[in-house]
């Protein structure tokens, strides 16, 4: 069987699959690290339709469909599904950095770190 028709079967007959469930648990997991801590993951997972933000869905996408890929047979993956795979983790470590801001509801933040952020150096008598 020809890897794009073990990925065809693993997304259209057998949508329960463990590779199927796993590859998308680590697909979520690898986008909502990133934004954690910068951006409300709960808010941005949460929301349906029209208000689903589609960068994220992009690279979502991507992350899922190389990690299906690479469960069937990681020799054999496309040359454009590993490009976009590492164009999306370079994006998210960008976003984790704060060099690039998304358009998604930030995380709120907590007394503690704004005190943090607006403290100089010159605050410790060092």
């Amino acid at each position: 069987m020809a890897i794009q028709d073990a990925f065809y079967n693993a997304i259209t007959e057998d949508r329960n699959s463990t590779v199927v469930n796993t590859s998308e648990s680590i697909a979520l997991a690898k986008i909502k690290t990133a934004l954690s801590g910068r951006y409300d993951t709960d808010a941005v997972f949460g929301s349906t339709g029209e208000q689903r933000d589609p960068i994220i869905i992009h690279h979502t996408l991507n992350i899922f469909i190389y990690l299906l890929y690479q469960r069937f047979d990681p020799r054999k993956i496309p040359e454009n599904r590993k490009a976009f795979y590492h164009e999306t983790i370079d994006f998210l470590e960008d976003v984790a950095k704060g060099k690039i801001t998304l358009d998604v509801q930030k995380a709120e933040q907590t007394e503690t770190e704004i005190a943090y952020k607006k403290m100089d150096i010159k605050d410790y008598n060092l």
